[in-house]
């Protein structure tokens, strides 16, 4: 929620400063935002906010608990864009697609969908809460139905399929190994995975029964049955496990253990898999670790949760992180200065990330203002590029804290901006901003003045050791 806009609930007494305060520096504020802040807030008629706020961004309000997505456009916009940039499609109308968001003033967003989807996007504005819910609701159907539509033609695998081996049987790995390539066991397995992911499980269980198999998941700690299957298809679904952990197929009576490693939603997976032999066939228990997440905790950095939009995709390099207690002329990604990228939409982080790049320099990117302070902290940057209108912290806010703190004095900071009010631009420069960068953002001037400030500051560093 934009400064604008906060301003304007306040004129028209729907929130006070306090309860705004109070939603910015609140767990649900940093998480989730200040507007969801608001919305969960004893005290504040959430309902006359969302109204008042759509009426401010000149765009329809829409409660979407109830409305029906069109399929076309679920099939048109994968989830993973979905979660990106925190919007759920509604439907399809000729050019235009429809699209719920809790920022319809997002341009760089609604342009950068335009240009990924074909379509001319119009925004209707909707509780950010619902639209990640609905988000989940409406695509989880699609791992689920994966699996479904597996188990109808997994019944085939009841007659002339590979049972449960006994001592006196002939076991033939390449049978094996042909009834676990069946395209229906094939998306069973994988429909079981990305259900698993979907939900956020670390733990997926298969335990065979007499009749049926069942598929467990862990949620919040506890197992949850998720899916059966006819046990005649048990043994090509431990059997494809195994395959893809490197395991031994032929023996399927000592209790065995394998990793393998995927790669879904751009994020790396890996999968402990173990199995073992019970009455009915292998037992095959999955443990599932998202190695992206852990790159991230080591680098210093918060972790997602499951759905969450990505707010720190690039991890800091290793070398970054040895700069702790640097002067920001030390904090460099091996030889290149890292610089880092503050705005809380995900498409303006990414396009300055890749002008930034494109001209050698590293990067790391914070999510809104308290990401970035936090940071700054930890890593020390060689500049800070900021946005001025963000959520927990603004950017004149993140400037005034760090000139305050007399290790940063020698820490660039150049401000983006959509304004062209020259008393806000005045206000940036007063508290401590080098530079100001009018959005939306020109690649060839934000290299120049980026490369024009560093270049100054290294003059007065040259200059201050030279006395």
């Amino acid at each position: 929620m934009l400064l604008k806009q906060q301003r304007e609930l306040m004129a028209e007494g729907l929130v006070n400063k306090d309860q705004l305060t109070e939603a910015m520096h609140s767990d649900t504020g940093k998480k989730s935002g200040t507007l969801q802040a608001l919305l969960d807030m004893s005290g504040v008629d959430g309902e006359a906010v969302l109204i008042a706020l759509a009426r401010s961004y000149k765009v329809p309000y829409l409660d979407i608990r109830s409305f029906a997505v069109n399929e076309e456009a679920i099939e048109l916009c994968p989830e993973q864009l979905c979660l990106d940039f925190a919007f759920l499609p509604l439907d399809i109308q000729g050019k235009d697609l429809i699209i719920a968001t809790d920022n319809p003033v997002d341009f760089n967003m609604l342009d950068t969908l335009h240009h990924k989807l074909g379509k001319r996007i119009k925004p209707i504005f909707a509780r950010p809460d619902l639209i990640a819910s609905k988000i989940h609701e409406v695509y989880q159907h699609t791992a689920a139905d994966t699996a479904r539509q597996a188990l109808d033609h997994s019944h085939k695998h009841e007659q002339g399929s590979p049972s449960s081996t006994t001592e006196n049987s002939e076991i033939n790995v390449e049978d094996l190994r042909r009834s676990a390539e069946e395209p229906s066991i094939v998306r069973l397995v994988n429909g079981i995975i990305i259900q698993a992911m979907k939900v956020g499980s670390p733990d997926i269980r298969i335990e065979p029964g007499k009749q049926q198999s069942i598929v467990s998941l862990r949620v919040d700690g506890k197992l949850h049955p998720s899916l059966k299957f006819p046990t005649k298809a048990h043994q090509p679904v431990a059997i494809r496990f195994k395959m893809m952990s490197r395991l031994d197929l032929a023996d399927m009576n000592s209790p065995q253990e394998g990793r393998t490693h995927i790669k879904l939603w751009n994020k790396r997976y890996e999968m402990c898999v173990s199995t073992q032999m019970e009455a009915h066939g292998e037992k095959v228990v999955i443990q599932i670790l998202d190695k992206t997440q852990e790159k991230i905790r080591q680098a210093g950095r918060p972790a997602e949760t499951p759905g969450q939009q990505d707010t720190a995709t690039r991890q800091v390099s290793h070398d970054s992180q040895q700069g702790e207690g640097k002067t920001s002329s030390e904090a460099k990604a091996g030889d290149k200065p890292l610089i880092l990228v503050v705005d809380d939409s995900s498409s303006v982080r990414n396009l300055v990330k890749f002008v930034l790049e494109s001209d050698g320099y590293a990067t790391a990117e914070a999510a809104d203002g308290r990401e970035a302070w936090d940071m700054v902290q930890r890593i020390h940057p060689s500049l800070v590029v900021a946005d001025c209108d963000m959520p927990e912290m603004t950017g004149p806010e993140l400037v005034r804290a760090m000139r305050e703190q007399p290790q940063f004095n020698d820490t660039p900071i150049v401000l983006l901006t959509s304004k062209r009010d020259e008393k806000d631009e005045v206000f940036g420069l007063e508290v401590g901003a080098d530079d100001y960068i009018g959005k939306p953002v020109e690649p060839l001037k934000l290299q120049a003045r980026i490369k024009k400030t560093l270049a100054m500051y290294a003059r007065i560093r040259q200059a201050m050791q030279g006395e």
